[in-house]
């Protein structure tokens, strides 16, 4: 959905306040720049820029003073909002993958990473319409917004997962509402204390089909009852193994965490499983 390419530099406010002072942090005639990120430190800035003459938008790092700036990505698709990570690698949405959306077929956006001097790009989402806005979150994890047409049709929850791209899950978003550019509140909240309640309506062992909601009871507040509904058909390890093959994996493994009989607990240790008892 980053669509803009509108011309524009980056400015600073100094103060912040109403009658804070504003001054040019770049000078470019005819660029466009856009999704300023600030480092941990305060002392380097990442944005997104088609520079003058340009026809592909990369990430840059530049001072807050208008000094050191330098190009971080380069190649061809489309780089936008720039995020720095805790180990000094940098996530950036791209559309260098060179997919279709599957709604508007247009070339769709991805969370990618790299190292700070732009080596060693991995993409790390894998969504058929457009994932962005990445936010980091005060436990590790990074937000972001993901286009979606599961359900009603161009609808904007957020999502979250590892900067590596593991533990990819839905975070929030009822079919109702959309987000975008999610910031946490200072004490890392996203939403006020609610309890979530999952409630599994059917099921159907023949063709495996899913019928569940989840409600939010919100302290203080509303109740909000079926906030997500989930009307699916589960599929089967054989199943996602054969359409992983099929699509052009290497290979397919199942991993299980282990688990401590004794102190009926879950270990933290995954384990390759070629069977999986019970027990297991």
């Amino acid at each position: 959905l980053n669509r803009t390419w509108a011309e524009g530099n980056l400015y600073k406010l100094s103060p912040i306040s109403p009658d804070g002072i504003v001054t040019p942090i770049t000078n470019f005639t005819g660029a466009s720049i856009s999704d300023p990120s600030v480092s941990f430190d305060g002392r380097t800035i990442l944005f997104s820029m088609r520079p003058p003459g340009g026809t592909n938008r990369n990430i840059y790092e530049i001072r807050p003073d208008g000094t050191g700036l330098r190009q971080v990505t380069s190649g061809g698709g489309h780089d936008f909002d720039p995020l720095y990570l805790p180990d000094g690698r940098i996530m950036f949405t791209s559309s260098r993958a060179g997919e279709m959306d599957e709604y508007n077929h247009a070339r769709a956006e991805h969370l990618h990473t790299c190292d700070a001097d732009g080596a060693n790009i991995e993409r790390v989402s894998f969504n058929q319409s457009d994932d962005f806005d990445p936010t980091m979150m005060a436990d590790g994890r990074v937000m972001f917004t993901r286009w979606e047409h599961f359900g009603t049709m161009n609808r904007f929850p957020l999502f979250s997962t590892n900067p590596d791209g593991s533990g990819t899950f839905h975070l929030y978003g009822p079919h109702s509402r959309n987000f975008f550019h999610p910031t946490p509140t200072p004490d890392g909240r996203m939403l006020p204390p609610f309890t979530y309640v999952w409630e599994q309506k059917s099921f159907n062992a023949l063709d495996r089909r899913l019928l569940a909601y989840i409600h939010f009871e919100i302290k203080d507040g509303p109740r909000m009852p079926r906030a997500f509904v989930y009307d699916w058909r589960m599929w089967t390890l054989r199943e996602l193994q054969e359409a992983a093959l099929e699509a052009g994996f290497r290979d397919f493994e199942v991993y299980s965490e282990g688990w401590d009989a004794q102190a009926r607990t879950h270990t933290g240790t995954l384990h390759k499983r070629a069977k999986l008892d019970n027990e297991d």
